[in-house]
């Protein structure tokens, strides 16, 4: 019994400091906008069907992010990159197909 209140004392202990330390003060976390909220639950929901093979799931979260492309995005370089979001595509397709033409 003094074991579990030890170990229990140790776990409230460690979670006080992993709350402390990894979360910013609110002040400091930016607002996500509706257009981010609105992509990010687009490609969580596929992401959760189970039903849909790896490789069509990868092909419709990059027609999601296509779709749902919001500019200053974390996950895209540059304005750039949207734009070759086509040979990114025929990239990824390769890939997926295991194309022997593909050098490392």
């Amino acid at each position: 019994d003094d074991l579990m209140d030890e170990i229990n004392a140790i776990n409230q202990e460690r979670g006080k400091k992993v709350a402390a330390e990894g979360k910013p003060p609110m002040h400091e976390v930016p607002e996500e906008s509706e257009a981010v909220v609105r992509k990010r639950k687009a490609i969580m929901e596929v992401m959760k069907d189970s039903s849909i093979p790896w490789p069509e799931k990868n092909k419709r979260i990059l027609e999601l992010q296509k779709q749902h492309y919001v500019p200053g995005d974390a996950n895209e370089e540059d304005d750039a990159s949207h734009q070759d979001g086509d040979d990114i595509n025929v990239l990824v397709e390769r890939v997926i197909n295991n194309d022997k033409n593909l050098q490392e």
